[in-house]
């Protein structure tokens, strides 16, 4: 686990500090951030406030396909809090960001904060199933 949230943290100190916007209709024709062409009405999956609910995330993959270059999602905040596998959530949202870095997109939302989660659980599940100092690597990657 401290493994993935340092290379989460490296991984993300990397990305540029605007988000990446795309128009993705079929009479568009936009560039990346590395100035390579993207493909006209590809699908981008857009995805929010999952909220620790890990099977309902398995279940968007089941539907749309896993995050990869050739099917991106940008996930949209509020990963965790509030349900009780948002360590499980977190810890795969990480995971597809470090295999594939231009078909994972994430944001920061709200929960990703340490009023939050201290507030919704998040901090009371980290420390059950690990300890406070994973729980600071997890303050520090948000």
């Amino acid at each position: 686990v401290v493994q993935i949230l340092l290379g989460v943290r490296d991984n993300f100190d990397a990305l540029p500090g605007a988000l990446l916007e795309l128009d993705l209709s079929p009479s568009c024709t936009q560039l990346d951030e590395d100035g390579e062409e993207v493909e006209a009405g590809r699908k981008f999956t857009v995805c929010g406030d999952v909220h620790g609910q890990f099977y309902d995330l398995l279940n968007i993959f089941d539907l749309n396909g896993v995050p990869s270059e050739s099917n991106p999602y940008l996930f949209n905040g509020d990963f965790v809090d509030r349900g009780s596998f948002s360590l499980e959530v977190a810890l795969t949202l990480f995971c597809y960001k470090l295999v594939h870095p231009k078909g994972c997109y994430m944001t920061r939302g709200n929960h990703e904060s340490r009023t939050c989660n201290a507030m919704y659980g998040f901090e009371g599940e980290v420390n059950a199933k690990y300890d406070q100092s994973v729980m600071a690597l997890f303050c520090e990657v948000f």
